[in-house]
């Protein structure tokens, strides 16, 4: 019964974070960039360089996050099979 408590404060902490972090708008701004990165006029000047990287941070922001959470949702899953 504590396990699960635990885990389920995570979950709402975890929720609390997502609007924190703001992670619709990061994947927002990441499909953003992809677009402008698509046309080649973005890569003759340093915009593009900027851009890639930029993608690049929020892409392991994201990824980060989004990993967190799927962790947490597997111990909530195996502590269910306990």
């Amino acid at each position: 019964e504590d396990t699960k408590g635990k885990i389920e404060e995570l979950q709402q902490r975890l929720q609390t974070l997502e609007t924190i972090f703001d992670l619709a708008s990061k994947e927002q701004r990441i499909e953003g960039i992809e677009k402008e990165l698509e046309s080649p006029d973005v890569w003759g000047n340093e915009k593009g360089q900027q851009l890639a990287q930029e993608l690049a941070e929020l892409k392991k922001e994201a990824s980060s996050f989004k990993e967190l959470k799927t962790k947490i949702a597997d111990v909530k899953e195996l502590e269910g099979l306990m």
